[in-house]
């Protein structure tokens, strides 16, 4: 887990990239560390990376499907840290490999950030890439800090149907 402290527009954030351990009885470890930091973080806080952790059953593709306690951990650290994920472009099943002879495709990486960082990247998204020489999507944030404008108001013109 790397942990960065930096400033952008003049505000303080910290980014967080997460390695989550695969061995599922070690992921608790890193839920509770993230747990610990999103108590008392005030300030926009972004989390990016491999987390190795689905939310759900609707996120997996290909292998049985898990008891809903397995999840329980992960989620808890989502919600106890207020965080939210980002609208999301590309195939969201951003890791794929076989298992025996089923191929298995789940969405092992994602972003996810506090309700400060999505006020302050009000526009921002997540785009899941082509896999080109790995088993994983990689992931790219596109920060926007903008809200686009509207080129004016559409108006429906009573001609146009006769």
């Amino acid at each position: 887990m790397i942990d960065v402290e930096a400033v952008l527009f003049g505000k303080r954030v910290f980014i967080t990239f997460v390695y989550g351990d695969p061995v599922p009885k070690l992921q608790d470890q890193v839920w509770e560390r993230l747990t610990r930091f999103g108590l008392v973080r005030t300030e926009s806080w972004f989390i990016i990376w491999d987390l190795n952790e689905i939310i759900g059953n609707h996120e997996k593709d290909g292998e049985a499907l898990r008891d809903a306690v397995s999840f329980m951990s992960f989620n808890n650290m989502i919600r106890n840290c207020g965080l939210l994920e980002f609208p999301a472009r590309g195939n969201q099943m951003s890791w794929q490999g076989r298992r025996g002879k089923v191929m298995v495709r789940c969405r092992l990486d994602r972003a996810l950030a506090n309700e400060d960082w999505h006020t302050l990247f009000p526009c921002s998204f997540t785009e899941y890439l082509r896999m080109v020489g790995s088993d994983h999507r990689p992931i790219v944030v596109f920060l926007e800090n903008k809200v686009p404008k509207r080129r004016g108001h559409f108006h429906f013109d009573k001609r146009w149907i006769g």
